[in-house]
């Protein structure tokens, strides 16, 4: 069993007492979500003979013995154990069993890892398949300090999407990494997906090699030829040195600077000829697809099955467009003006992740149908003109057409019951009121007569005078209590004086220190705030965010220019 410690100050006695009985009140954990089986490998790019690790996970279910790994011929795979880790997230507990192989590169070629089926409890779980490239082994491969920097495809078109990474192998013990990422000439950073880091190990020739990867996802925003110059790496080792005189006490260490070979990639321009007026500036390879919902429902329609919905109801069509490239700033086109329905469009919910070197991106979009008659209506299909730079033409991408019978309201309907007893023929017996009294009311309720005299006046008449010195004590209060509470802006101009000498620490501090002042200009919290929210104080709050993504890559130089911006964006706070 796999179990975490907490850092920080040690809870008092009075605390754990409280945590041990909010736990006894609330009961035992509950199990949280299905049974789910994944497959994960730490890269898919291996050279013949290295070995990398893959784990097969189980979530909350259990199965007896070790699931089998399928591998196709040009790889080897070894059991070599298992974990298991319990997680509890609100009273909810999630159990994982970790099933640890060793996979072998064997011979050059892609090969498949799995599909894998797990039979628990009478269902049926399957992972994968997951394809591994496997290429000729390299002698630099075997180097104890290597760095590689690839470019997915140093051809690409205008607005094509490619993934520059970076790959440093060691096999000494690190103390220290940093590394400046080059100048990108000819793209711009993709605006959805975060750049991805990954670390893992591979073994070859008996010899254990720790990597680092940097995925940065790019847009080609220039045609013609351009370079990408060399990626620097200051890496922190332990000194091999066999000087035994040496201080045992002082630590030695030995600098090693790296750096990548130039990138030379040619932007190609899009063609003009068969490209569509409507053409939506897209350019990758998507999919695009529409379902609907009925109104109040999250489930999502048979397609091919004609649809029905009573007038005065609403269905919503949930379109999907996936693919490979950048949907920055993507909308629908406009739909044609229907007298059959009209149509609403919420806000497109976009993302975008930078998995094994390639990028993956979904934009969902909803939009209401409100039928305004009776009858049968027909939604018109949603068609995007994209550029697919495999095929190297524009592809026009189509929804299906949706046919809707639209029946009648349910029309508002109730009994008007009367007084009279039709049925037994009694005549109505109410009768007019009359007023049977005009000198004497009566005191309705529980209400009480109010002494007027001045004796029963004079505890106010003392109290009165008091309200205006309780005003002011109460002034005094808040006045004492603010001047104690400190000014968030004061707070993070002297956390800008005091920051820490470490490089990594005081990229942390500069940073935190930035988002604090965006969640004070924008009124939200800090953890939770996003790039498009900073984006909209201005494109200088935009730019720092990017360039803070930058240096927490190694990019960072104290007292530099990003400093100085940072300093005066949060005096201006």
């Amino acid at each position: 069993m796999v179990s975490s410690v907490p850092t920080g100050p040690r809870p008092t006695r009075r605390a754990v007492l409280l945590a041990v009985a909010g736990l006894a009140l609330a009961g035992p954990a509950r199990a949280a979500g299905s049974p789910q089986l994944d497959l994960v490998v730490d890269t898919r790019q291996l050279q013949v003979g290295q070995t990398i690790s893959v784990q097969l996970q189980l979530t909350n279910a259990s199965f007896r013995g070790q699931p089998e790994l399928p591998v196709e011929s040009g790889l080897q795979a070894r059991f070599t154990g298992q974990s298991t880790q319990h997680i509890i997230v609100n009273l909810e507990s999630t159990r994982i069993t970790a099933y640890t192989y060793a996979l072998t590169a064997l011979a050059p070629g892609t090969w498949k890892v799995g599909p894998v089926t797990v039979d628990v409890g009478g269902q049926t779980l399957t992972a994968g398949p997951v394809e591994i490239t496997v290429v000729p082994r390299d002698a630099a491969a075997a180097k104890a300090q290597d760095v590689l920097a690839t470019i997915s495809d140093p051809r690409p078109f205008l607005g094509e999407v490619v993934v520059y990474r970076f790959r440093h192998q060691h096999a000494d013990r690190l103390l220290d990494l940093s590394w400046t990422p080059p100048d990108f000439d000819g793209f711009i950073a993709e605006k959805i997906a975060e750049p991805a880091q990954r670390e893992y190990q591979i073994r070859q020739d008996g010899t254990t090699y720790g990597v680092e990867e940097i995925s940065i996802p790019l847009v080609a925003s220039a045609t013609g030829r351009r370079v990408i110059p060399p990626a620097v790496v200051t890496a922190k080792v332990p000194a091999r040195s066999n000087n035994r005189r040496r201080n045992p006490f002082m630590a030695s260490v030995d600098t090693l600077t790296l750096a990548t070979q130039p990138i030379t990639v040619e932007i190609r321009p899009l063609p003009t000829e068969g490209r569509p007026a409507d053409f939506s500036g897209l350019v990758g390879t998507f999919r695009l697809d529409a379902v609907v919902h009925r109104e109040g429902s999250n489930t999502p329609l048979p397609p091919g099955q004609p649809v029905q919905v009573p007038l005065g109801e609403s269905l919503t069509l949930e379109v999907t467009l996936a693919g490979n490239g950048t949907l920055a700033g993507v909308r629908l086109p406009d739909p044609p003006e229907r007298e059959e329905y009209r149509v609403y469009d919420d806000t497109p919910e976009i993302r975008a992740t930078v998995e094994d070197g390639r990028l993956s991106s979904v934009a969902t979009f909803r939009r209401a149908v409100v039928p305004a008659r009776e009858g049968t209506m027909t939604i018109d299909p949603i068609e995007i003109v994209v550029f697919d730079p495999d095929a190297e033409r524009y592809v026009r991408l189509k929804t299906d057409p949706i046919e809707v019978q639209v029946t009648p309201g349910e029309a508002a309907s109730g009994e008007v019951r009367r007084f009279t007893d039709e049925q037994q023929g009694t005549p109505d017996s109410r009768q007019d009121v009359e007023a049977l009294a005009e000198d004497i009311l009566p005191v309705p309720g529980d209400a009480r007569i109010r002494d007027r005299s001045l004796r029963a006046a004079l505890p106010w008449a003392v109290a009165m005078p008091a309200v205006p010195a309780l005003g002011l004590v109460a002034l005094a209060i808040d006045g004492a209590l603010r001047r104690r509470r400190p000014d968030p802006r004061t707070r993070l101009r002297r956390a800008l004086h005091d920051l820490p000498t470490d490089p990594g620490d005081r990229l942390a501090a500069l940073e935190e220190a930035f988002r604090e002042a965006c969640a004070i200009r924008l009124s939200q919290p800090a953890p939770g705030l996003t790039r498009e929210q900073v984006a909209t104080l201005g494109d200088d709050a935009a730019r720092l965010y990017d360039d803070l993504v930058r240096a927490r890559y190694g990019g960072f130089e104290a007292g530099g220019d990003l400093e100085a911006r940072i300093r005066r964006f949060v005096e201006a706070t």
